[in-house]
């Protein structure tokens, strides 16, 4: 049953992750001009969650739960690659109330692999 609940529920992160990233448009993020686009916190978790963030440190999938649980892997980290990826710009690295909405949605991730 643990397993049914665990794919439907990746089923759903990988689904939503996917559109709304897809539709997400460039805004500047300084006066050169680079471009970030927008990604939502639970978006970006979900994005974690499949492993775009690998290359940053952050592992994927049951690695990620894992180091969730464990306090390795913190919402701060998962801002910090989104800005390194130019999926977010710097301005989120202290915006807290983004800060908190990852933070939550990566310990509802942790909390229903436990169920």
């Amino acid at each position: 049953m643990k397993r049914y609940i665990f794919a439907a529920f990746s089923a759903v992160v990988l689904a939503s992750a996917i559109a709304p990233v897809a539709k997400a448009e460039p805004m500047t993020a300084n006066k050169a001009m680079s471009i970030v686009t927008t990604t939502q916190p639970f978006n970006l978790v979900g994005l974690a969650y499949q492993g775009h963030f690998q290359d940053t440190g952050i592992p994927s999938y049951g690695g990620l739960i894992q180091a969730i649980q464990s306090g390795r892997v913190t919402a701060e980290d998962i801002v910090q690659s989104g800005v390194e990826q130019n999926r977010l710009a710097s301005e989120t690295l202290s915006d807290r109330g983004f800060i908190h909405a990852v933070h939550q949605h990566l310990q509802d991730l942790a909390t229903r692999d436990r169920s």
